[in-house]
Formats: structure tokens, sequence, C-alpha cells
């Protein structure tokens, strides 16, 4: 499993990305804001084979897919990418 962490300038973490065989504890990834995620329509459902899932809210974002051996996935909070850093980069 690879974890990665992405700091603003301030110190605050404003996204995590994984890669792969499972999905990790997202609870213990997002922290804080694991509880809005919880509750999201779509937010606990797990992904099937081939089938990639975004819940999508004015703060937090979440994406996750793959396969059974090879998932991925990105939690970011848009309000708090810095400037010049794209979603893109976040993998």
């Amino acid at each position: 499993m690879r974890v990665r962490e992405f700091l603003n300038e301030n110190g605050s973490v404003f996204a995590v990305s994984w890669t792969g065989p499972v999905l990790p504890d997202l609870r213990h990834l997002m922290g804080a804001h694991f509880a809005e995620y919880a509750v999201a329509p779509g937010g606990l459902e797990h992904p099937g084979l081939q089938r990639s899932v975004r819940v999508a809210m004015a703060d937090l974002i979440v994406e996750s897919g793959g396969a059974s051996a090879g998932i991925y996935g990105r939690a970011y909070l848009p309000d708090l990418i810095p400037p010049g850093v794209s979603v893109s980069d976040l993998h």
C-alpha cells in the first residue's frame, strides 16, 4: 500500500492519495473529514471491479476506483489546494 499526504505551505494536509491491493482505512486517512464522507450519498459504497466512485461535496472530494489487484484513489479539500497545484498532481 502506498499512501501520500499533500501539505500546503502552512503545513495543513489538503489531500491524501492511495494505491495498493486493498482500500485503505479511510477513517484513519481522512480524520475529521471521514464523518462528512460517511454520510454522503454513495460515500461508503465500495467500488466493484473496474468501477470508479466519485463523491463530491462542497468542501471535500473523494475519488476511488480500480480492480481487485489495484485500488487507487484520492481525497482532497479543493479550497485548500495551493495556487499552481492541479488536482491531476494529486496521485
